[in-house]
């Protein structure tokens, strides 16, 4: 039994002690035009893991913002991260939203990024083991991962394939937190990545895109801020969540792509 703010919190079992199953139902959008498009290119499950692929030039924030102005109507949770944003951004989140928003500057050092990291994962467990449908959303997972690099090679002369392969380790721990609960809530982990040549980045992306059952492509738009791309998107499991009806439109869009 512990306190949180004024609430009692108790905790009959603990995250990792709560069997994992199969999603039951899809994440939803309150506008239904981009409800129908995430549907249609990409739905995701909830507590499934969905990496978002964009490119430089694209507005990522747009599609994190969907997502929080849909989570009150559509009866989930959203919990936030953001890594090395500046510090008006983070101000400015914190204020908007009115969600959890863990925030770390770029000037921050890197042991307090690993720090609101840790922090927002195990928030989101938390909510999670009380039963709730929880959307963890990470703005760019590079940078989270890069900064447990910088943490981890305090020394120069350290072998850099040593904090490498303990970065992947915090990588596939962070992915692991995503699922559907027996007897609980789900957790859906939602990431962003930032398509980049850098070696290191690209380590992190091969990584991603072994965990990750959703993946979503964003592709800039000059109306609307973004759009899904079809051909680049999809989920290899669509098919155990969805409704008969939903599954014949995700079906018959991907048809049309592989035309």
């Amino acid at each position: 039994t512990r306190l949180v703010g004024s609430e009692m919190c108790i905790r009959d079992r603990t995250f990792e002690s709560f069997d994992a199953s199969y999603p039951v139902e899809r994440l939803r959008l309150s506008d239904p035009a981009r409800d129908k498009e995430l549907l249609r290119a990409a739905p995701i499950g909830m507590g499934q893991r969905c990496l978002a692929t964009y490119a430089i030039e694209t507005p990522k924030n747009n599609f994190f913002d969907e997502i929080v102005r849909s989570s009150a109507s559509c009866g989930y949770v959203f919990v936030g991260l953001l890594t090395g944003c500046t510090p008006e951004s983070a101000s400015a989140l914190r204020k908007a939203t009115g969600y959890e928003m863990f925030c770390s500057t770029f000037d921050d050092p890197a042991e307090r990024k690993c720090l609101f990291s840790d922090l927002a994962v195990g928030r989101a467990k938390r909510l999670a083991e009380q039963g709730k449908n929880v959307v963890l959303g990470i703005g760019d997972i590079v940078e989270v991962v890069r900064s447990y690099h910088e943490f981890l090679t305090p020394d120069e002369n350290m072998s850099y394939t040593q904090p490498i392969k303990a970065s992947m380790e915090v990588l596939r721990s962070i992915f692991a937190t995503a699922r559907n609960l027996e007897g609980g809530g789900t957790l859906t982990l939602i990431t962003g990545y930032k398509i980049s040549d850098a070696p290191f980045d690209k380590i992190i992306e091969v990584s991603c895109n072994r965990m990750a059952s959703d993946k979503i492509r964003l592709c800039p738009d000059a109306t609307r801020g973004f759009y899904v791309d079809e051909k680049k998107s999809g989920n290899v499991s669509a098919h155990i969540f969805l409704s008969d009806d939903e599954y014949r439109v995700y079906q018959a869009c991907h048809s049309e792509v592989d035309l």
